[in-house]
């Protein structure tokens, strides 16, 4: 098998684009795919996300209540809205879902103590409450970038 590590690398798997760097690559079948650990890469791709410094998107929304195995009912109920206000999050895919800045820190600190701890939780709280909160400032979204030296197989 031949293998390669590739300088960037932009993976979908999760439902919205993520820059990968330095990626350990395998030609399968004559394509080449990341070769990665799938299961850490999610986890490192949500702790990213707790820690994103722009309003999280639909897309993101999403691929979090997934991971959490939440459906669209029992995620609305924990948040404190009605599923379709869920689905309306999802349905703006890429773009930044609009909604309220103490809803998507509870979503980000539930999210950080179910993937760590409580002393892990304290700190994100602290860096949330920097969050740009004017609407020209929430207009850019912030791509993850991750360089997968770290995680590689």
């Amino acid at each position: 098998m031949e293998k390669k590590i590739q300088d960037q690398f932009i993976d979908y798997g999760c439902g919205f684009p993520i820059i990968l760097r330095h990626v350990p690559m395998l030609k399968i079948d004559g394509k080449w795919v990341p070769n990665i650990n799938y299961n850490k890469f999610e986890k490192v791709v949500l702790l990213m996300l707790c820690h994103k410094q722009a309003k999280l998107t639909g897309s993101e929304v999403r691929f979090i209540r997934l991971h959490l195995g939440m459906t669209l009912d029992v995620f609305a109920k924990r948040f404190g809205v009605k599923h379709p206000t869920v689905i309306k999050w999802e349905n703006f895919k890429d773009n930044h879902t609009n909604m309220s800045l103490g809803t998507e820190k509870d979503i980000r600190l539930c999210l950080m103590l179910h993937l760590t701890g409580k002393k892990q939780v304290s700190d994100l709280y602290n860096e949330l409450i920097t969050l740009p909160l004017s609407p020209t400032e929430q207009q850019k979204n912030v791509e993850l970038d991750l360089d997968l030296e770290k995680i590689a197989i």
